[in-house]
């Protein structure tokens, strides 16, 4: 079974993984998606029974019902289900999944999912969200979405691959209580969407492209006023596409980690007094 180790932790058992795929697929996230729940179902049997990847070819006809003469380089319906496969796996894991002891991923650019196992919640105390951040002495971040604005199709690839790496990082500390979303945060729905939330503060970014130069900004907002604690840009490289991404996200994670660490009182409820580098 192919596991992600990145988190350094221990790897859920088989069994665990097929429990954690049943209870997805019964839930209401995935109850009007057959298509997506046949494709989830196939990549993490894949996975379990030890395959190393799988093609687009063999999706197409397994899981597609395409025939024999499909070609992946005409049609394009793997691909597609792959992205809206991924939009819904966070939507669950942002909804009724958030408790859930075990995430499914499905990496950028691969067809076999890796299995995470997250902590336990802790038993919730009586009160808002905010006063249950208080009580767990964690501040609460949403990490939304960073936006490419390059006109390049890989300048989206990055951008969501850099946003995983982002919570992905983030959520091996233990200062904070992470919630990931797939909105923007600078448009109405992202707005609403922090604030319903219930969290004190929200990350967020642009990714700009240009030949081999990428140009990232990041910022850490107030919720709900708004008000901007943190905000950096980072000029770098991108031969090696997953190892800046894991760069980028491990500066950015120590920005806001140094920001908590400074302003332990009040992190996500006074405005930073600079730019952190």
């Amino acid at each position: 079974m192919r596991l992600d180790h990145r988190d350094g932790s221990e790897p859920p058992s088989a069994s665990a993984v097929q429990r954690q795929l049943e209870r997805m697929l019964s839930s209401r996230t995935f109850a009007n998606a057959a298509r997506l729940s046949k494709f989830l179902r196939f990549g993490v049997e894949a996975a379990v029974s030890g395959a190393k990847a799988v093609n687009e070819y063999s999706i197409g006809v397994d899981v597609f019902e395409r025939d024999a003469n499909f070609d992946p380089r005409v049609d394009p319906i793997v691909r597609v289900h792959a992205r809206r496969l991924r939009s819904k796996l966070a939507e669950y894991y942002r909804t009724e999944g958030a408790e859930d002891p075990i995430e499914i991923e499905l990496p950028l650019r691969r067809y076999i999912p890796v299995f995470r196992a997250r902590e336990p919640a802790l038993p919730p105390p009586k009160g808002s969200f905010l006063a249950q951040a208080a009580w767990r002495g964690k501040p609460s971040l949403a990490v939304f979405r960073f936006l490419s604005l390059s006109p390049e199709k890989n300048g989206d690839y990055f951008a969501e691959g850099l946003t995983r790496e982002v919570v992905h990082s983030l959520a091996k500390g233990k200062e904070w209580r992470i919630v990931s979303c797939s909105a923007d945060q600078h448009d109405t729905e992202g707005h609403n969407a922090a604030q319903h939330l219930g969290v004190q503060a929200s990350l967020s970014g642009t990714v700009r492209k240009a030949e081999k130069r990428t140009r990232v900004s990041a910022e850490l907002l107030s919720v709900p006023d708004g008000t901007v604690l943190w905000a950096h840009m980072y000029e770098v490289d991108t031969d090696g596409v997953i190892s800046t991404q894991e760069k980028l996200a491990r500066a950015i994670c120590e920005a806001v980690g140094r920001h908590w660490s400074d302003h332990p009182e009040g992190a996500f409820n006074e405005p930073a007094s600079g730019r952190a580098d």
